[in-house]
């Protein structure tokens, strides 16, 4: 009788551990794509404060699906699970949707306004 309830033991102790593993992962999952996002947020931001000074800025960037939009001065980067928000350097009215994966995106200002390009 010891032995069914040591073996019951070590099987509740293993899928516990295996059910807390996969509670882990995917938490962390969740946080590395929001923290991602921000990193890829920061560097639009960039790209844009970079185009208001010169005139044009180009980076190659790497998104799931998501989209790219201004309005007024307000930058906004979405994807399905969240969504990112920062100031824009100039006015702008724009609205990208991009495809999942590598895109070489272009932000162009004539000093009153920005706009982009991705290709």
């Amino acid at each position: 009788m010891a032995e069914i309830l040591e073996y019951a033991l070590v099987v509740m102790v293993s899928v516990l551990f295996i059910a807390g593993s996969a509670y882990v992962y995917d938490s962390f999952s969740s946080l590395e794509s929001q923290l991602q996002l921000r990193a890829e947020a920061a560097a639009f931001s960039s790209l844009a404060a970079q185009a208001a000074r010169n005139g044009s800025s180009l980076a190659t960037v790497s998104l799931p699906t998501s989209t790219i939009s201004c309005t007024a001065e307000t930058l906004r980067l979405s994807t399905d699970s969240s969504t990112e928000i920062l100031a824009s350097p100039l006015p702008c009215d724009f609205e990208v949707t991009i495809a999942g994966g590598s895109h070489l995106v272009q932000f162009f200002s004539d000093q009153s306004e920005l706009t982009i390009r991705v290709v």
